[in-house]
């Protein structure tokens, strides 16, 4: 599945991802390429723990953390620490 990401705490490391359903997924970038706000990311983007996405804006894999899946703006801003 596909999401774009729409916010990002490069603080943390944390980021929101709007999935295609119009959920939220809150993930922290472990590895992998640069990211930015609106980049379009794909991979298992609605089960909690450690993956490899593809970001397919920038062709690179990345490997993140999913923290919290099916997230409100607000609790997605709270994760974020933003």
């Amino acid at each position: 599945m596909k999401g774009q990401i729409v916010a990002y705490n490069a603080k943390n490391g944390m980021g929101a991802i709007r999935v295609e359903d119009d959920s939220i997924s809150v993930v922290e970038f472990i590895a992998g390429c640069e990211i930015e706000k609106d980049d379009i990311v794909q991979g298992d983007l609605r089960q909690d723990g450690c993956f490899e996405l593809y970001n397919v804006t920038q062709g690179q894999l990345m490997v993140v953390s999913i923290e919290a899946t099916d997230c409100s703006t607000q609790a997605a801003r709270h994760l974020l620490q933003i």
